[in-house]
């Protein structure tokens, strides 16, 4: 972004700010709107931010932190002065007139319907002509079976179940067993062990309706032929169920609507397979089932396989339109290197400028 990067003799390209940018992040968590607010500020773009309301005041308390750095550094002192914070309600003119009117050069919504159509609709008619670029409503599966369905593979399946709740897009909220029914159930028990011990660490208080959807669920899926795991305590609601062959999600969500994927805390089913190669089709079903409603894809694959397994997962679940694929113990990680959503951020927040000195050779030829 500071200047022109040679490609070859006499051509170069340099990144320049697309912005300013307008970013109207989601509630499920405060890391993903932080992600695209900090990489729209380090490419030198202003920012106006909308938060969710339930987790502005985390935001706000995370940025106040550049207010702090201003009189320290001189980069922190700019992006300071280039972020604006706001909460503006789904039927505020505040919102409409920065939709339909404001100079943006780029827009980036995290959601899904109905909202996602509606901003789509109302900047086609604005006449600066920002740039769209939506992260839909995405989640997560893991996928464990062989020798590495070992206590690692278990403490890495619980910690991420427990971690924001299942509500992140890399967040487990199905997994699958490749094996014999036996040895998940083996798996099971210590998922259940590691549930139990990083639960009790960040516990939650549910409503009382949310416990007995919760049980009324339970007892639906073993009705159906799960074997059904659940914790005792109120204050760390978990539950896994082992199915063979097939999900007994689906009897659950119609017995009890509420209990989609956003009314889903703690809960998992783990689905036993005889092999990797009946893993696809169930994920290219998983979007049109009750128990996923308005999830568009799975985003991320976490996995504890053997090699040659891992092969045959990555070759048959590409096609899907999976984005990534990574070790089950730290699904909710991200690399700094990896894009997000199939597509760098930081190619959102910039515009390439190409230059070249010379006539080329290629066309005088």
């Amino acid at each position: 972004m500071e200047g022109y990067i040679e490609l070859r003799d006499g051509e170069g390209i340099r990144h320049l700010p697309a912005g300013p940018s307008f970013i109207i992040s989601s509630g499920n968590s405060v890391i993903p709107t932080l992600i695209p607010t900090i990489i729209s500020l380090v490419s030198g773009n202003f920012t106006i931010l909308k938060p969710s309301i339930s987790n502005y005041r985390a935001v706000v308390e995370v940025f106040a932190g550049l207010q702090g750095l201003m009189s320290k550094s001189p980069a922190a002192h700019l992006m300071a002065r280039s972020l604006s914070i706001g909460y503006m309600g789904h039927n505020s003119p505040t919102l409409e007139e920065a939709l339909t009117k404001a100079d943006f050069g780029v827009v980036n919504f995290w959601g899904g319907e109905p909202a996602r159509s509606e901003i789509g609709q109302k900047l086609s008619g604005n006449p600066h002509h920002p740039r769209l670029f939506v992260n839909g409503p995405l989640t997560g599966i893991a996928i464990v079976g062989g020798s590495r369905a070992d206590d690692s593979a278990a403490r890495g399946l619980a910690l991420n179940m427990i971690l924001y709740e299942q509500q992140l897009c890399s967040s487990p909220t199905m997994a699958f067993y490749v094996g014999s029914y036996e040895d998940s159930l083996h798996f099971a028990t210590l998922v259940r062990d590691h549930l139990e011990a990083i639960g009790s660490l960040y516990q939650v208080a549910p409503s009382d309706d949310a416990l007995f959807v919760r049980y009324g669920a339970q007892k639906v899926m073993a009705f159906h032929g799960s074997k059904v795991m659940s914790s005792s305590s109120p204050k760390n609601p978990w539950t896994l169920a082992v199915s063979k062959g097939s999900s007994n999600m689906e009897a659950a969500v119609e017995s009890f609507p509420s209990f989609g994927l956003h009314g889903r805390r703690r809960f998992l089913e783990m689905i036993v397979l005889d092999s990797v190669d009946l893993i696809a089709p169930l994920v290219a079903k998983l979007p049109s089932m009750s128990a996923f409603r308005r999830v568009d894809r799975v985003q991320s694959v976490g996995m504890a396989l053997p090699e040659d397994l891992r092969d045959e997962v990555l070759w048959s679940l590409t096609p899907s339109g999976v984005y990534r694929f990574v070790p089950i113990e730290d699904m909710f990680m991200r690399s700094a290197t990896e894009p997000y959503d199939g597509m760098p951020l930081a190619a959102l927040f910039t515009y390439a400028v190409y230059q070249r000195q010379t006539p080329s050779k290629e066309e005088l030829g």
